[in-house]
């Protein structure tokens, strides 16, 4: 059974990284003393686990950028669209089919891609397929029907080649339940506060400071999801001596 120290390792890394480290720094603290130790390890713990709440803090910004640029943008856009756009919206049946879709997977993809860049590392599998569906739905922000078919479309190749690649598979399954999780999650806070307020979902609006607490919990959960997901299923990604350095620096 391992110590409560490597189990700790263990929860940031993998398990056999813990395992090696840990039993480095018990072999060198036989010489060098206890109190050198624990220092060496609160040391290894900060340069192992600060890439997990900075790429939380960075994605729930990224949220909150969205959630305050995307309504001004929208009308913005929807004020300079031509006078057929509606007409043509609703003629464009891939567009009004598909829109709503896209748009779920792309605001969802606000908190999943820098979360995962900043905690995996740019060239993780999972970074760059959701960097990929990123830029496949784009183009719905645009609201040009011809854009939003376009967008559609390339969409749709991304996942089924994701959907029957080897490579991609796993990256799509972790994306797709991390973003599953992040809805999920927002939804059900926000429910149990539109009842503990005794309001209807569909029209509550909590405070400014309450929602973005409970978005950030929310965001939390999923990101435990995708850490535990990736650790599980995209582990032989996560050692990247290119990206993170050497396995442990004692000197």
């Amino acid at each position: 059974m391992s110590s409560l120290p490597e189990a700790l390792l263990a929860r940031i890394t993998t398990p056999d990284r813990a395992a090696a480290v840990y039993g480095d720094l018990t072999e060198l603290a036989t010489t060098r003393g206890r109190f050198w130790f624990w220092i060496a390890y609160a040391r290894t713990l900060i340069s192992l686990g600060w890439r997990a709440p900075a790429a939380l803090l960075v994605a729930i910004a990224s949220v909150m950028i969205m959630w305050r640029v995307y309504p001004m943008w929208m009308q913005h856009a929807v004020r300079h669209l031509p006078a057929q756009w509606q007409v043509g919206m609703f003629y464009g049946q891939l567009a009004v089919v598909s829109g709503p879709f896209l748009n779920m997977i792309a605001f969802s993809l606000w908190f999943a891609l820098p979360f995962a860049w900043m905690r995996f590392g740019r060239r993780d599998r999972l970074t760059q397929f959701a960097c990929i569906l990123f830029f496949s739905t784009l183009p719905v922000l645009s609201f040009r029907v011809w854009l939003v078919d376009a967008s559609s479309i390339a969409t749709i190749v991304v996942l089924l080649t994701a959907l029957f690649s080897s490579r991609w598979r796993v990256p799509l399954v972790v994306l797709t339940l991390t973003s599953s999780t992040a809805i999920a999650a927002i939804i059900a806070c926000f429910r149990l506060l539109a009842i503990e307020e005794h309001q209807a979902f569909k029209s509550f609006s909590p405070a400014k400071s309450i929602g973005w607490l409970t978005t950030a919990f929310a965001l939390t959960i999923a990101a435990f999801v995708c850490s535990l997901l990736h650790g599980r299923l995209l582990q032989d990604r996560i050692e990247r001596p290119t990206e993170n350095g050497p396995l442990l620096n004692l000197t």
